[in-house]
């Protein structure tokens, strides 16, 4: 075992944990009985027997920590290191077909149904990352070409994919109009296109026709399977999935008015639809976020629970669901039960980010950093554009010991965060984390300018507060810092679990007010 993998070991264990507290026990017993031995008239040599049987029991009790832990069911034999998932990489082998889709343009007379046409793009996508053997660019990076005159052949060249779908929608009354070309990224040739008119209610089965086209072209076979499990967990009714995608494209704006709207939307498509299941996923998944995020009230984590649940009833084959269940499960502290729900939505679909992400928050929360810096790792490479997953790992390779990784995947944050923001210049999330990353490089004019645009965009949001004060505790403006954390009222993801082990943090630990906010979390 080199010294890095040792070091973390010593940590995991709570080794060095238990030394330090025995060293001061020993040492306060010690000094106590350095002031009682001589009126209670024991003999001289006793003390010195104590201080021998004290040093003794130093490395006794190194040994022990080693071997046991103290846990909740008692004390137990540690078992060793939590064991780590498998890590594919997400670049496509050279020959693996691979594909980018791009949002399809609104091409209605009122240029009012963007949020449709963005919907059809991702039900695309998301049936495509179904296709075994076929890499399929995630949502964050093929949107963002969205307006933009960009070269077929440069898209795929940024996005490293080998062909490109792009297409276009018209809705008129009650008829639809897609039309959908695949386009070789290399050399800007057309594999294939086609135009379709249909009623509105067969937009379904659009869609299932493009990927099915798409797959057959790329000489891949889109399951008969996987398509039931889309149908099963989709809907057949026209308004109910207006609903829904309405509700994604509030959601993926992220902020509390917008989540609010998508949390609506979501409800609207499960009354007109009681059995739509990704309906429900969203709708839970919309809740945990205001929970997470906003104001973590009951009535979020309590309807994140019953939807979840009710997603994985009606389509347990959903991966989707099962992530919206174990997020749930996380804001319930029901860890094992969140992470059982998790590597099933992976074994479900080994490609999904929200999966990946947030099994890995679930692991720092516990403490279980290796874990999680494979998870976090894995998600951001599923989505090459992401800012979190990459803004999370130098915190937990920095708890690992990793020094070196921890430089690496601090720029890479800092560079997907500036990327982020140069596209979606009001992203407070991407705000206040690359805040974060700057204020550890020391640039603290940068981190503090974050800071300001941030707080005045979402002065009361309760996730900027404590982000904030990792951002101050990382300046060294530690009044500030604690102002900040005390104003968070710590929503949903940041509870005592999560506090512990927040290494941005570190600089507040001592002082009386840290400790007062960490005694009123459960």
């Amino acid at each position: 075992m080199d010294s890095e993998r040792l070091w973390s070991e010593l940590k995991r264990r709570k080794v060095l944990r238990a030394g330090v507290l025995y060293l001061i026990i020993a040492w306060t017993t010690v000094q106590v009985a350095e002031t009682v031995w001589e009126p209670l008239e024991f003999p001289p040599h006793t003390l010195t027997l104590l201080i021998w049987v004290a040093a003794a029991g130093f490395p006794l009790t190194l040994v022990l920590a080693w071997i046991y832990d103290i846990t909740r069911k008692g004390i137990v034999k540690d078992a060793g290191p939590e064991p780590l998932p498998e890590v594919p990489t997400t670049k496509p082998s050279p020959g693996l077909p691979s594909v980018a889709v791009l949002p399809f343009a609104d091409m209605s007379e009122a240029h009012d149904q963007g949020y449709f046409c963005d919907g059809v793009a991702e039900e695309i996508l998301n049936t495509l990352t179904r296709i075994n053997g076929l890499h399929v660019a995630s949502r964050t990076s093929s949107f963002q070409f969205r307006s933009q005159s960009v070269d077929i052949k440069d898209i795929g060249k940024q996005l490293k994919v080998s062909s490109v779908l792009e297409g276009s929608v018209r809705k008129s009354g009650n008829r639809l109009r897609v039309t959908a070309q695949l386009i070789n990224a290399e050399n800007g040739y057309h594999l294939w296109s086609e135009r379709f008119d249909a009623p509105m209610e067969d937009v379904f089965t659009v869609q299932e026709n493009i990927a099915s086209c798409i797959a057959k072209t790329l000489e891949l076979s889109l399951e008969s399977e996987q398509v039931q499990v889309m149908q099963r967990s989709s809907t057949r009714d026209v308004q109910a999935y207006d609903y829904y995608l309405k509700a994604w494209s509030y959601f993926h704006r992220f902020d509390t008015r917008n989540m609010l709207y998508a949390r609506q939307m979501f409800s609207r498509a499960i009354e007109i639809d009681p059995e739509f299941a990704r309906a429900w996923g969203g709708l839970a998944d919309a809740a945990a976020f205001l929970y997470m995020y906003s104001e973590s009230r009951e009535e979020y984590r309590q309807q994140a629970d019953e939807a979840s649940r009710k997603a994985v009833e009606l389509c347990f084959s959903l991966a989707e669901a099962h992530a919206s269940r174990g997020l749930a499960l996380m804001l319930l502290t029901r860890f094992e039960q969140s992470e059982q729900e998790f590597e099933q939505a992976i074994a479900l679909n080994r490609d999904s980010f929200e999966a990946h992400y947030f099994y890995a928050r679930a692991c720092v929360h516990q403490g279980k950093y290796e874990m999680a810096a494979r998870l976090f790792e894995r998600a951001a490479l599923l989505d090459p554009d992401d800012c979190q997953s990459a803004a999370f790992m130098p915190q937990v390779l920095k708890e690992l010991g990793r020094s070196e990784e921890e430089r690496t995947w601090r720029e890479e944050a800092i560079r997907r965060g500036t990327r982020r923001l140069e596209l979606h210049p009001d992203d407070v999330r991407a705000m206040y984390l690359t805040g974060v990353l700057y204020a550890k490089e020391g640039d603290q004019q940068r981190a503090l300018e974050l800071a300001d645009r941030a707080m005045a965009l979402e002065p009361d949001a309760s996730v900027v507060q404590y982000n904030l004060a990792c951002l101050y505790a990382q300046c060294g403006n530690i009044e500030k810092a604690l102002d900040c954390l005390e104003a968070s009222s710590v929503p949903g993801l940041a509870n005592k679990g999560w506090v512990q082990h927040d290494s941005d943090l570190d600089p507040l630990r001592d002082h009386p007010r840290f400790q007062a906010v960490l005694d009123n979390l459960t």
